[in-house]
């Protein structure tokens, strides 16, 4: 008497895992990178909601002066989503980094600008961020950027006061067209962007 056999061999076993392995490497892959472009695209309109709540809290103020994390979590200007926990001190942004923020020096006043910091951030975040022309709108008060890696407790843009105060040697970017002008090139984004400590610190500096 003969029987039909209809089982799998050991051989098609794991043909059919090999390729779900694959399959699913991919997929954790593809979602990963989907993640991150998620939060970066988070981080940037967390910036640029910020950045515009900074200067509308202080439109009617001479200055920047006694600007903080504080002040600006408890007046609304920075969301309450961003604040750490019950930390009424500290603010975080969408990659989990913290947010910094100081007075800052214009060419004509001493707290006539503040910069403003976000540590933790990812080298493709960062990419990201520095091919941004952020003084594409004229009255965006947009001065420059810093490109680094660590925790600063510190403003890092404090002499610049022009768009010839670029430092590229000290990851400062001012805005324009002169050479390393923001936006940077793809080129120079992944030399900006390549932070010893894996994770870069970004700051900007508004007037």
């Amino acid at each position: 008497m003969r029987f039909n056999e209809n089982g799998r061999s050991m051989i098609e076993m794991l043909g059919v895992l090999a390729i779900v392995g694959v399959l699913s490497v991919g997929g954790i892959a593809g979602y990963s990178k989907a993640m991150d472009k998620y939060k970066t695209n988070q981080l940037i309109a967390q910036i640029t909601e910020v950045v515009i709540g900074v200067r509308t809290l202080f439109t009617s103020q001479k200055s920047y002066a006694g600007i903080s994390i504080p002040a600006l979590l408890n007046t609304g200007a920075i969301p309450a989503i961003m604040r750490a926990g019950a930390d009424e001190s500290t603010a975080h942004h969408a990659l989990g980094g913290q947010i910094l923020i100081f007075p800052s020096t214009t060419a004509t006043q001493s707290d006539g600008a503040f910069e403003l910091y976000l540590t933790g951030v990812s080298e493709s975040a960062c990419k990201a961020l520095v091919s941004i022309d952020w003084s594409q709108e004229t009255s965006s008060g947009f001065m420059s950027m810093f490109v680094g890696s660590g925790y600063i407790t510190d403003k890092q843009m404090e002499d610049v006061l022009t768009l010839a105060d670029s430092n590229p040697a000290q990851g400062i970017y001012t805005a324009g067209s002169h050479d390393n002008g923001i936006p940077l090139s793809v080129a120079e984004a992944a030399i900006a962007c390549d932070c010893p400590d894996i994770a870069c610190t970004i700051g900007l500096k508004y007037r």
